[in-house]
């Protein structure tokens, strides 16, 4: 049976993290990724590789879309994990720049996949 390893970073950690997947590489799915990670409720970013356009951003939305593999190997992941509420600051301009942060430190480890857990904290909902 084809096993796949995927190494994957979460938020500032050095070590990586390995899980396998007893799929091999080129049939592995969004829904196979997100079982692992136990992760279902998120949307997922990512930059891949494509022929005509090189690196690009991709948004995998459907359970059934296989994971980018190159050379039979699935490409590493960048996971962030933002809380909503830590990004907050009463102070001017310091929610901005924790928000920039996370995305710049994503953008060093590309590809990545940003979790901003709890947004309702950011973006409150608006009265009329």
């Amino acid at each position: 049976m084809a096993e796949t390893k995927i190494i994957y970073h979460i938020d500032e950690e050095e070590t990586p993290y390995l899980v396998k997947i007893p799929i091999a590489a080129e049939n592995i799915t969004l829904l196979d990724f997100k079982q692992v990670l136990n992760k279902p409720n998120y949307k997922f970013f990512f930059k891949s590789m494509d022929q005509d356009f090189g690196v690009v951003k991709e948004e995998i939305s459907d359970d059934s879309a296989k994971l980018p593999c190159f050379n039979g190997r699935v490409v590493s992941w960048y996971l962030g994990s933002i809380l909503g509420p830590e990004i907050m600051s009463k102070l001017a301009g310091e929610s901005e720049s924790n928000l920039r942060k996370a995305f710049e430190e994503a953008e060093k480890n590309a590809p990545a996949i940003i979790f901003i857990d709890e947004l309702d904290a950011i973006a409150p909902k608006r009265e009329k």
